[in-house]
């Protein structure tokens, strides 16, 4: 007797590898040509000499098979020639990705990604490449063999961006121009589109591209939602960070501006390096280098002397005159930091200058 966990897996084993032969049951596999008695069109068949079996019109008049691309998901393509396969039905080693995908015919009603197929001309059939949990790659290589050896108009709203200069966007798009057999021709953007966005020759040659005046633009373009709702734009291959700076209405109090001077280190910080000079102090009271005093007045010599040597000052031997020192210390560290605030002040006037100067012009 066979466990029942064996027969679980066996069963839904089987119903899942039968649901991808036959497709998703949102767009299941079908005989495409609903014919009565099934089959293909008398018009699509022949009879191949060599073999003597039937066989079904295919591309360049090659035999594909009478059931090719019906009622189930399969690699229909691997071994046909002349795209996928040579003529002995041997595949080739650079045949296309989408040889190796399977594939089948759908309804028109499919509810998953469906095309409709070129490949009988006078028969509106559609194919599916996702219904069988495969990748469409059919779709593009139809596209880039539509685009071979037609004229491209190309509009080029930056001066700057030459397409015959060897930069790397040039040469990219050169590149693929080049693979697909596209000649690109360079066209002015339209006059009334330049009226339009007179402020924008970028969003002027979306809008000839959305006219159909150009098949595209070249250069660096923003993805605004005007342009976005105009056409499509390929992939982003660069981002840009903008601040935006609003001069504000009221300027700072003075507390707020001396505060200022504070601000490149956080509370935090300025803890730490006042725990640190605290043992500074106290270890150079407590090996004697303030000479003999009591601990408190001791400590805060020794941190005034710690502070001094910091700023570059030499030793000053037993400090009497304690008072007279800690002003000393003050004024200078008073002094460094107005020249710092004053640093601050001669950097940040131009650039309030030219905040206003530009918030008056466009007004």
């Amino acid at each position: 007797m066979m466990p029942r966990c064996a027969l679980l897996s066996t069963c839904w084993w089987v119903c899942v590898h039968g649901q991808a032969l036959l497709g998703n049951p949102r767009c299941s596999c079908v005989d495409p040509w609903h014919l009565p008695g099934g089959g293909a069109p008398k018009a699509l068949t022949f009879v191949d000499v060599d073999s003597g079996r039937g066989c079904l019109k295919g591309e360049a008049g090659n035999c594909f098979p009478l059931d090719y691309g019906a009622k189930r998901c399969f690699l229909w393509d691997v071994n046909l020639a002349p795209r996928c396969a040579d003529q002995e039905g041997r595949p080739l080693t650079n045949a296309p990705d989408s040889c190796k995908q399977p594939w089948c015919f759908v309804n028109s009603s499919c509810q998953l990604h469906a095309e409709k197929s070129t490949l009988f001309p006078g028969y509106e059939l559609h194919y599916s490449y996702e219904t069988c949990r495969a990748v469409d790659y059919f779709t593009t290589e139809v596209l880039v063999r539509t685009l071979k050896g037609r004229v491209l108009k190309a509009g080029m709203p930056a001066p700057s961006f030459d397409v015959l200069k060897p930069v790397w966007m040039s040469d990219f798009v050169k590149h693929l121009m080049n693979e697909v057999g596209v000649v690109v021709k360079l066209e002015d953007i339209s006059a009334d589109s330049l009226t339009e966005f007179p402020q924008s020759k970028f969003t002027a040659c979306a809008k000839d591209v959305a006219l159909g005046f150009l098949d595209f633009c070249y250069g660096g373009f923003w993805e605004t939602p005007e342009r976005l709702a105009m056409t499509a734009f390929s992939p982003i291959y660069k981002t840009e960070l903008h601040y935006l700076v609003v001069h504000g209405d009221s300027s700072p109090d003075l507390w707020q501006k001396i505060a200022r001077t504070f601000d490149p280190f956080t509370p935090s910080l300025w803890l730490v390096l006042l725990g640190l000079a605290f043992v500074v102090g106290f270890a150079m009271w407590l090996f004697g280098e303030v000479g003999d005093m009591p601990p408190i007045s001791g400590v805060a010599m020794g941190l005034q002397l710690a502070a001094l040597k910091f700023m570059g000052h030499g030793g000053l031997g037993v400090v009497k005159n304690s008072q007279r020192t800690f002003f000393d210390v003050w004024l200078q560290l008073l002094v460094y930091a107005w020249l710092g605030f004053l640093h601050c002040q001669l950097v940040q006037l131009p650039f309030d200058a030219e905040l206003t100067h530009r918030h008056k012009r466009h007004q």
